[in-house]
């Protein structure tokens, strides 16, 4: 035997030690092909011939009731509108101070002033002073008008808001309500 016949031999035995050691597996392609067969293949289903719709009956049907029609009042049965009656202007304009703003413990609201009138104490005085017109001068060309909305507190102080909101520099400015 020569050298190269004892070379290509034991190549052949350790190559069939290799395999021996390792386990067989099956080969992949077949069953890729399978799980390719399966997903291409749709179940075919038969769809089942549409039965011939057949007339029904007419539904028994009632007459339909006439819409009630509203009544019209007439003119000695209708009501006014419900509306507050105008007040009067004050004869003499009230002078007063706008002290702060409506303001809680985390914000303040800066459309809505608190106002101290002259010669107003009480709740009941203030109390007539509700929906009055105020008007709050920055200076000559500029003023905001509001509306007395409530009483604020016990001692006649009262709550008023304005058209648009209050700058820092209305505060302690005077008011004039009539």
């Amino acid at each position: 035997m020569t050298v190269s016949e004892k070379a290509s031999k034991t190549k052949t035995k350790t190559t069939s030690k290799k395999d021996a050691s390792k386990p067989k597996s099956k080969s992949t392609s077949k069953p890729k092909a399978k799980a390719k067969a399966k997903t291409t293949k749709k179940p075919t289903t038969k769809k089942a011939p549409k039965k011939p719709t057949t007339k029904k009956a007419p539904k028994k049907t009632t007459p339909k009731k006439p819409k009630k029609r509203r009544k019209t009042k007439t003119t000695v049965e209708a009501k006014p509108k419900r509306t507050r009656p105008r007040r009067l202007p004050l004869e003499t304009p009230v002078k007063g101070v706008l002290m702060n703003y409506q303001r809680g413990s985390v914000r303040q609201r800066n459309q809505y002033g608190l106002i101290q009138l002259q010669g107003v104490s009480s709740i009941s005085t203030a109390a007539s002073y509700i929906g009055r017109s105020v008007i709050l001068h920055f200076n000559e060309r500029t003023q905001n008008q509001g509306q007395i909305v409530s009483v604020h507190g016990k001692k006649g102080v009262l709550r008023v808001r304005f058209r648009r909101r209050l700058a820092p520099e209305a505060l302690a400015k005077e008011v004039v309500v009539f």
